[in-house]
């Protein structure tokens, strides 16, 4: 969306000011400047090089309206690096209904780390270029039972375009102090009976397990195995996919040297497999029409994290990709500074007192 100053100033004021006029407990002003640099490297049959580069700003209001709901209201802007360049301007209203393990939500959903998705489900780069997104969450934290599922509406069906959304989630199951199992799955469909006949439904289910555990002088250590499955149901006017189930074995190990940085190893093996917003170099499915059943994928990674507190935080990340025997090199640096304070409530008090 083309960023316009009289509309975001208006919607901005009109946000703030519904969040701050509701019957609230606690009203929180919430603030987050983000400066993102990403450059992917490849340029192969699977997925092209691409930089992103630029700065987005995140403020809302956090008004508690009960014991268990609250209300969110605010904007977020994404500002790409360049002497002219659209800022793009998206609101963000929420409903939330909250207890001490569960979480839902109406509106803005939270999307941070892409909802703990696989790289093969979702690319990575969604945490840049997908930031925002809209529809039904659910997340549930307690002792036994981790989860975040949600459906996220991308685009309305309209007489001119094909309504999009995608759905699914993360579910971890802890079997002990140091083993996690682990379920994923995502969806995407695209179409929308009303107006188009072409409809595409791409399915990623993965079951694993994840082992963490300290290691010595190797720090905190950890070993990821899943298994994968792809199905793609095309209509006549999309085909994308010369099979319609795929398979896929994911694993990945890291250790932390002196707790210094994470250095981790990803291999990847699989056959016909395909997810429409995964990262194109784990498919079968390239670019242009290229096809090639039997996809092998290594990656080798140096990330680092600064927690700076009221200073902000700062992560860099160095890649090499093994690309079914050829190399090539991404990396992303990400700084993050958050500003939040407290509104005061005025309440008012009846005539009776």
């Amino acid at each position: 969306m083309r960023f316009y100053p009289t509309r975001f100033l208006f919607l901005t004021a009109a946000g703030w000011m519904l969040a701050a006029s509701v019957p609230a407990q606690a009203v929180m002003l919430q603030n987050q400047l983000t400066f993102y640099g990403d450059e992917e490297g490849f340029d192969g049959p699977f997925r092209q090089e691409q930089t992103l580069l630029g700065q987005q700003f995140q403020s809302d209001l956090e008004a508690s309206t009960g014991e268990r709901t609250s209300l969110e209201a605010g904007v977020f802007l994404d500002h790409p690096s360049a002497v002219e360049s659209a800022v793009n301007f998206l609101p963000l209203l929420s409903f939330k209904y909250f207890t001490p393990t569960t979480r839902f939500i109406f509106g803005a959903l939270e999307t941070e780390g892409r909802h703990g998705f696989l790289e093969p489900l979702e690319v990575e780069t969604l945490e840049i270029t997908r930031a925002v997104e809209y529809g039904l969450q659910w997340k549930e934290a307690d002792g036994w039972f981790h989860s975040d599922w949600f459906l996220n509406w991308q685009q309305l069906n309209t007489p001119g375009i094909p309504e999009i959304f995608d759905y699914g989630g993360v579910s971890r199951f802890p079997l002990s102090q140091a083993l996690d199992a682990e379920f994923q799955f995502h969806g995407y469909h695209q179409g929308g009976a009303l107006y188009y006949v072409g409809v595409v439904n791409n399915y990623v289910p993965a079951l694993g397990f994840r082992l963490h555990a300290p290691l010595g002088f190797l720090g905190g250590a950890g070993l990821s195995a899943f298994g994968l499955v792809s199905g793609n149901l095309q209509g006549p006017f999309l085909q994308f996919t010369q099979s319609q189930w795929g398979q896929g074995l994911y694993m990945r190990g890291s250790v932390s040297p002196w707790n210094v940085a994470e250095l981790y190893g990803i291999v990847w093996v699989a056959k016909d497999f395909f997810s429409w917003e995964g990262d194109a170099n784990y498919n079968s499915q390239g670019l242009n029409g290229y096809y090639q059943s039997n996809r092998t994928y290594g990656e080798i990674g140096l990330r680092k994290e600064i927690a700076g507190g009221d200073d902000g935080d700062l992560e860099g990340e160095f890649r090499a990709s093994c690309i079914d025997g050829e190399w090539a090199y991404s990396g992303r640096l990400i700084a993050k500074v958050s500003f939040d304070s407290g509104v005061p409530v005025q309440r008012k008090v009846s005539s009776a007192q």
